[in-house]
């Protein structure tokens, strides 16, 4: 009866070492020739369902089958998995839960093989009801999961953050030091050139030549000239002439 259990798993393992073994239904008789007959009825009609469920499960032909329940064979897990009994062959030791799965397609199974056992009924009904459970669990861990994947995500982004505050701290004083460095030189150069000018006008002194400001009001004196000179309106030319008369006059 293990192995007709086992073929109610959506996926069916073995461990490496593990043996199933299928069979004729037996049973212990006794009584008349009619009651023995009853008995030789009821198990021939349960060999048949072993061997429909293991053959729909196979995929194997279920008079091949028949064959091997009458030899009562016994298979390691690997002629299981040959067979078509088992999936999978576990080799590598993992933990004893990975065979902790929902019993589905169990339900009915019970039923059928002990019909209008009480018993049989209840233990469906658990199986039902473990199924729920099992699926709810489920449902929890995976949203446990993702809670914890998005928790992990914004410590991740919060230390981001506070890693490009930081950054953008150390680059804002940067940015003031460059400035303050700029503005003294700017500082300097304007000194520089205010030094280079007055020694420029201390040369021209010294040679006799007029400073870049006087130069300046030589230039804005023959402005002035150009300007009278253009006026040709009399009346024009006496006010230009009374407004700049100085400038005007200055070596005439």
């Amino acid at each position: 009866m293990g192995s007709v259990i086992l073929m109610a798993g959506d996926q069916r393992e073995m461990t490496a070492g593990s043996r199933v073994m299928i069979h004729e239904a037996s049973t212990i008789a006794m009584g008349d020739a009619r009651a023995l007959r009853k008995q030789s009825d009821l198990l021939e009609s349960i060999s048949d369902e072993l061997a429909t469920i293991y053959a729909e499960r196979t995929g194997q032909d279920e008079k091949e089958i028949r064959k091997m329940m009458y030899a009562e064979t016994w298979m390691t897990a690997d002629e299981a998995m040959e067979n078509g009994f088992v999936d999978t062959v576990i080799k590598d030791g993992k933990d004893k839960s990975k065979f902790d799965t929902a019993a589905k397609g169990m339900t009915g199974l019970l039923s059928k093989l002990f019909p209008g056992n009480d018993e049989a009924a209840k233990i469906e009904a658990s199986l039902i009801e473990n199924d729920t459970l099992r699926a709810e669990l489920s449902t929890a861990n995976a949203t446990i999961t993702e809670l914890l994947a998005v928790g992990e995500a914004n410590v991740a982004l919060q230390a981001e953050l506070v890693t490009a505050r930081q950054d953008i701290v150390s680059l804002q004083s940067k940015f003031d030091q460059s400035l303050k460095a700029v503005t003294e030189l700017e500082d300097d150069a304007a000194n520089i050139e205010q030094h280079i000018a007055e020694k420029a006008s201390e040369l021209l002194a010294s040679t006799g030549h007029p400073s870049p400001v006087a130069l300046a009001e030589v230039a804005i004196e023959l402005s002035i000239r150009a300007q009278y000179a253009a006026i040709t309106n009399p009346a024009e030319r006496s006010a230009f002439r009374k407004a700049n008369w100085e400038k005007l006059s200055t070596n005439n």
